[in-house]
């Protein structure tokens, strides 16, 4: 088999707390892809905080992680996760979390997409990050009579909500082609020779 080479992921930007799940996230994505997850505890913390950028040393340090912290990836990564998690303002998080709409020529699923991205950093718990995902995307679709209806379901799960709104956007685009087919050219479904 070939060895893949990968790029390690862009450096952190530190201006930006609230990107710090999403960015450990790819940065976990790239340490088993590479096979990083199999080195020695140092190594692993060495390539992480270079990989984060400049700042990361002074970071790791205001946390106050000791020499034997250092040598242990989870130790720094729970370090900077308590770090990171401090400087995020969860209740701006969920503000913009639940002002989120589907915008003009967004797709289903960039939008739902984008509320999944949104959501880590609302610090919800797993049932109640379930609900809040499923009551935004029925409050905040474009699609003013599917909300409607999806609203008057009083069982309705997540799966099933973006399932509907999938499925419905997937109908609108298919009623979309089948019009621009028809544009112009209609055909006659009996023939009768004369």
């Amino acid at each position: 088999m070939a060895a893949i080479k990968l790029e390690s992921p862009g450096p952190f930007d530190f201006k930006k707390p609230e990107l710090w799940t999403r960015w450990k996230r790819r940065f976990e994505q790239y340490r088993i892809a590479s096979g990083l997850d199999k080195e020695e505890g140092p190594r692993q913390v060495c390539v992480l905080l270079y990989c984060m950028g400049e700042d990361a040393e002074d970071v790791l340090t205001s946390t106050k992680a000791t020499a034997d912290d250092r040598k242990e990836y989870q130790k720094v990564m729970d370090k900077l996760d308590e770090f990171f998690k401090v400087r995020r303002n969860v209740t701006f998080e969920r503000a913009r979390f639940n002002r989120r709409d589907q915008l003009p020529g967004e797709t289903a699923e960039a939008y739902i997409t984008a509320l999944y991205g949104m959501i880590d950093a609302c610090e919800y718990d797993e049932q109640l990050k379930e609900e809040m995902l499923r009551d935004r995307l029925v409050v905040g679709i474009r699609d003013k009579a599917l909300s409607e209806r999806l609203q008057m379901d009083a069982n309705l799960k997540l799966e099933t909500a973006k399932t509907n709104i999938r499925q419905r956007e997937a109908v609108k685009e298919q009623h979309s082609l089948l019009l621009q087919d028809a544009g112009g050219t209609k055909t006659n479904p009996i023939c009768v020779d004369g």
